[in-house]
């Protein structure tokens, strides 16, 4: 994780009502300034990330997305941080139901190491890492990953 990330995620777990509001304060600054946000939210990013954000529908996708989540206010994305940051009170190896996870190995917002702690401690789950994808590049395969699920579950 970049430096900016692990200290959101540490002020996060201590208080996420004030991560959620800081980050409210960023997407007030994504509907005003979106040019300045965009630099500020990719500036810790991988370049594959980047040049993801960078393609047609994926900027305005990413600010669009980021606006929702504070619609409301920031309480929502404050019990997300909490979330994030605490144990959920129930145990991943009492997961029975098949379990795929997909992640980017150059993924710096969400470190490949958490998709293989779930895949260690979920039963069955099988982990598929995507080399060269991050965060946002991995939408890319989606439709393969798509398809991939299809074909597990029998469909043409």
């Amino acid at each position: 994780m970049a430096p900016g990330q692990r200290l959101a995620l540490q002020a996060a777990r201590h208080a996420p009502p004030f991560g959620g509001w800081f980050l409210g304060c960023l997407a007030t600054l994504a509907r005003r300034s979106p040019e300045l946000f965009l630099r500020l939210a990719t500036s810790e990013l991988p370049g594959v990330d980047c040049r993801a954000l960078e393609r047609p529908g994926m900027r305005e996708a990413f600010l669009a997305g980021y606006a929702e989540a504070f619609r409301r206010g920031s309480w929502g994305v404050a019990q997300d941080l909490q979330v994030f940051t605490r144990p959920w009170g129930f145990d991943l190896g009492a997961i029975k139901v098949p379990i795929s996870i997909h992640h980017g190995d150059a993924d710096t917002v969400v470190p490949a190491q958490h998709a293989r702690h779930f895949a260690e401690a979920i039963p069955g789950a099988q982990l598929h890492l995507h080399p060269g994808h991050g965060h946002f590049s991995i939408l890319d395969g989606a439709w393969e990953v798509l398809a991939m699920l299809a074909a597990s579950q029998g469909a043409p």
